[in-house]
């Protein structure tokens, strides 16, 4: 809702969700007026001068005003969604990135007000590439000022293992390799990936299993060192990303991969030689193992979250179930005026 009540419910939720995320029993006081510029378009509970900007899925904060503490609710938060690994995958690249400018100078925590957009997976995928190239590039290009995006990539590959079995023999270079199995994929994800508790020392000491051969284990590859050379800044790797998934069929061979993937790093503005050297070396299988223990349980790629919801059409970019509906739904759920992008898909203009 967008009437009184419906903020202030929102405040509470904001304040119980800092209790549970572990913020300690001393509170912090901040005897000062918070000005942000989102703070214009934002509507944001009012606390005696001090005006919180917050996503409350991000806040792990603990309020004090004119020097009172306020009190640890004694409500727990409803469970997750999805369960917890999706639901912390969705929140993850938000979760402490917060940012105030304070009068005085001073620097206090505050969250932002952009839309979480989490994909999960790899560059084999003809589903994830098309996903990639349409809703994904369309919504950078049009709306990357209110998202905050992260790719995992990953996805359906594993790596064979005692527990769950499996074997890269006969994996072919740039085909479907028809010894993949999607049993051992599950039970690899449950036991390597985000919702693990506890991995065997086995998890990563194999051959990596890709469902479309090499060629999809070495672009994924890649995509997880453009994202590391890039400081994870979505607008820095997605060109890398695009550019090699537009050209994924062609690299049937090592020499093409090398050709491909250098012509889109420098594109893209990165060392050719330093991006290839990671994708083929340690340091690439280091990204791509730390991809995959943040690689929820998933029935399938394309795998897209949503402020923590799965995404249920990933082939429309604008429909009533697509990308940039639930992305303008996440803005406006958080009190943010439209952008002209977002008044055209509720129908403004």
């Amino acid at each position: 809702g967008t009437g009184p009540p419906a903020r202030r419910a929102r405040g509470r939720s904001c304040l119980e969700m800092a209790w549970s995320r572990g913020v300690g029993e001393e509170s912090l006081r901040l005897p000062l007026t918070a000005h942000s510029a989102a703070a214009e378009n934002c509507r944001r509970p009012m606390l005696k001068g001090l005006t919180l900007v917050a996503s409350c899925a991000a806040v792990a904060l603990t309020l004090a005003v004119g020097g009172l503490s306020l009190p640890r609710p004694r409500a727990a938060l409803a469970p997750p969604r999805l369960g917890a690994s999706v639901e912390q995958a969705g929140r993850g690249s938000l979760e402490g990135r917060v940012l105030v400018e304070a009068s005085g100078g001073e620097q206090l925590l505050q969250s932002e007000t952009k839309v979480p957009v989490v994909l999960f997976g790899m560059a084999g995928c003809p589903f994830t590439r098309a996903f990639i190239e349409g809703p994904i590039s369309e919504m950078l290009a049009t709306s990357m000022d209110i998202v905050d995006f992260e790719l995992h990539p990953f996805g359906n590959c594993y790596y064979p293992t005692e527990r769950c079995g499996g074997s890269a023999d006969g994996l072919p270079f740039a085909s479907y390799f028809k010894g993949y199995n999607s049993a051992v994929r599950q039970c690899f994800d449950e036991v390597c990936g985000k919702s693990a508790a506890d991995r065997p020392s086995d998890c990563f000491t194999g051959p990596l299993v890709s469902q479309h051969g090499a060629a999809d284990g070495m672009v994924t590859t890649a995509w997880a060192c453009a994202k590391s050379m890039a400081g994870k800044a979505a607008a820095k790797y997605m060109p890398l990303v695009e550019c090699t998934s537009r050209s994924f069929l062609s690299i049937v061979s090592p020499a093409a991969f090398g050709d491909v993937v250098g012509r889109c790093a420098e594109s893209a503005g990165f060392d050719r030689e330093e991006l290839v050297a990671c994708a083929m070396g340690a340091k690439g299988k280091a990204l791509l193992d730390a991809e995959a223990m943040e690689t929820p349980m998933h029935s399938g790629v394309p795998l897209a979250l949503i402020d923590g919801e799965v995404l249920g059409d990933t082939h429309c970019v604008a429909c009533g179930d697509g990308l940039l509906q639930k992305v303008c739904e996440g803005r406006k759920s958080r009190g943010c005026e439209d952008t002209p992008t977002c008044q055209g898909i509720f129908g403004k203009l």
